[in-house]
């Protein structure tokens, strides 16, 4: 019997992947690269083949075991390209992540949705590698997507590909509209808001396709196996969302990274505002300009800045959520029939409760973060935006039993409410993951405010993603709260949210804020945001914060005393 069987080291894929290669055997050789179907704890999986020998040499071994090898399903007929298993490999030892996990990351959108003749096939022959090469580009929207069409010009005229990677399946949408004019018939939309059918007819679509194609997608997407991509640019490289929230956590563009690196070609890493870890390496000389630099903010609108302060006496809970210039341009916009973005940094009633009494904060009674105030038709809750846990809020303090709880902040659903009682004949809108639980429910709302004349949208950065065109106004809530962000970047953040916000409104931007001397508002709407970047930048090597240093977590768990171990 084992004249006839063939021993297969197995890469088995999955979130929660095995960190070494399982044995599998089988009927017949089955070469570097081959994808198969096994079966891991009884669940039908995709495996990766890394090697194989004749049973007869591990003969001793497979007799000596205390179990059977299982066999080998099935193998789909097409074989994974070197450069893409090698990609794979260092993204495991950069992440330090098992590579079944990385290739469940990367292959399913690649391959398994695809028929077997088309995975097969894997592009166009594979030439020359050419050297890595890496670009910034950094200006605003208009700007920059004007030096992408250019970009893919010049690559179709040298008959190679070019690939678009996005943080979220809206900007995917909304970049694809905006550089497929002219080219459609070879421009080619991937991301997890289509379909799988639609999903495998595209990808059938762009590896058949003889001419040279633009692909608009999101980060898992990026190992599509067509030889004539040479080109990759990175959009909005500072969003946080190319940070994988779940297994393997991974940062997607430091995977775009080496897998220029591994196939070779231009690597274009883009963004209004580049992330201070990509600035860092550009004066290092390690990635070349594209393009000069623009600091420039432009905003077309005039920004004002409330002190919201002075309308703490007026107040009886000793704040205000609205400013009367605040209300006085809602009042304009609905005369006008102009429209009116309000952006709130939580959701929520209030991001904030406390005890009136002892000053205690109100937290989740199982992660201990500090709970959100929400209202329902039941009544008004506590909720933990960290791990989901909810309550009556009608309690008292637990640290001193008052009953003088305080809500504080402006969450997007209280400022909402103080919009209608303040105004009650305001059509208000509200765009957060409370009020669109899917991206068609955020599609229509954003739609709706767009077609309503002297619309108002309250919205947290969700709403931003849906906004497709310019408002009359843009106003800040709570500049403040925003500093409450327990990230070493939030500076950065804050920078590009301003920088964000002021290039959708048109004719006013005000910003309501405790502390008007703020630096990061006085330096950014004084034009020295390079300033203030070299600023950031010095603190966070004094500090030895990346990218001077770099953070790893290290997690021990499972049943005591084995996390101590």
């Amino acid at each position: 019997m084992t004249s006839l069987m063939f021993v297969a080291s197995v890469i088995t894929t999955g979130k929660v992947a095995p960190a070494q290669p399982l044995s599998y055997f089988s009927l017949k050789p089955l070469p570097k690269g081959t994808i198969v179907r096994v079966v891991v704890k009884g669940k039908p999986t995709i495996g990766i083949v890394t090697g194989f020998v004749h049973a007869r040499e591990r003969k001793l071994e497979l007799r000596a075991a205390a179990f059977s090898l299982k066999k080998v399903s099935g193998d789909l007929p097409g074989i994974l390209p070197e450069w893409f298993r090698s990609w794979i490999t260092e993204c495991s030892l950069f992440f330090a992540a098992p590579e079944g996990a990385l290739y469940h990351t990367f292959l399913p959108p690649v391959l398994s949705a695809l028929p077997p003749s088309v995975a097969a096939d894997g592009g166009r022959a594979s030439e020359k590698k050419r050297p890595a090469e890496f670009f910034v580009l950094q200006n605003e929207d208009r700007n920059r997507l004007s030096r992408c069409k250019t970009i893919i010009r010049e690559a179709f005229a040298k008959k190679e590909s070019v690939f678009i990677c996005c943080p979220t399946t809206e900007s995917v949408s909304r970049i694809a509209q905006e550089l497929s004019r002219g080219i459609e018939r070879h421009c080619f939309e991937l991301s997890s808001a289509l379909t799988r059918k639609e999903i495998s007819k595209n990808l059938k679509s762009a590896l058949a396709s003889p001419h040279p194609i633009l692909i608009t997608a999101t980060a898992s997407f990026l190992g599509i196996p067509r030889e004539d991509i040479k080109t990759w640019i990175i959009e909005e490289e500072g969003s946080n969302a190319y940070f994988s929230i779940a297994r393997p956590f991974i940062d997607f563009r430091v995977c775009a990274e080496l897998l220029v690196k591994t196939k070779g070609g231009s690597l274009v890493l883009a963004d209004r505002l580049l992330r201070i870890e990509t600035l860092t390496r550009f004066n290092e000389g390690k990635l070349m300009e594209l393009a000069p630099l623009d600091w420039r903010l432009k905003p077309e609108a005039a920004v004002k800045v409330i002190d919201m302060r002075e309308y703490r006496k007026n107040s009886p809970k000793g704040f205000s959520l609205l400013s009367g210039e605040l209300l006085e341009l809602t009042r304009e916009t609905l005369d006008s029939g102009g429209r009116l973005l309000v952006y709130c940094a939580r959701r929520g009633l209030a991001p904030l409760c406390l005890c009136g009494d002892c000053g205690e904060t109100v937290n989740c009674q199982n992660c201990v973060a500090p709970v959100v105030l929400h209202s329902s038709k039941d009544g008004q809750l506590f909720i933990c935006h960290r791990c989901g846990t909810r309550r009556s809020a009608a309690e008292n303090c637990r640290h001193c039993g008052s009953w003088k709880l305080t809500a504080l902040g402006a969450g997007a659903e209280g400022v909402t409410g103080e919009i209608k009682s303040k105004i009650p004949t305001a059509e208000v809108f509200r765009l957060d993951s409370d009020s669109a639980k899917t991206s068609k429910q955020a599609e229509k709302i954003a739609r709706e405010f767009l077609n309503t004349t002297g619309g108002i949208l309250v919205g947290t950065d969700l709403a931003l993603n849906y906004l497709s065109e310019k408002v009359a106004s843009v106003a800040v809530s709570s500049f403040d709260s925003l500093f409450a962000i327990p990230d070493y970047r939030v500076s950065e953040r804050l920078i590009r949210l301003i920088l964000k916000l002021s290039s959708l409104a048109k004719k006013k931007f005000l910003i309501q804020t405790r502390n008007p001397k703020n630096e990061i508002i006085k330096d950014v709407l004084g034009g020295k945001i390079k300033e203030l970047i070299q600023n950031e930048t010095k603190m966070r090597e004094s500090l030895g914060y990346p990218p001077f240093k770099t953070f790893v977590k290290i997690t021990a768990s499972g049943r005591w005393p084995a996390p101590e171990r």
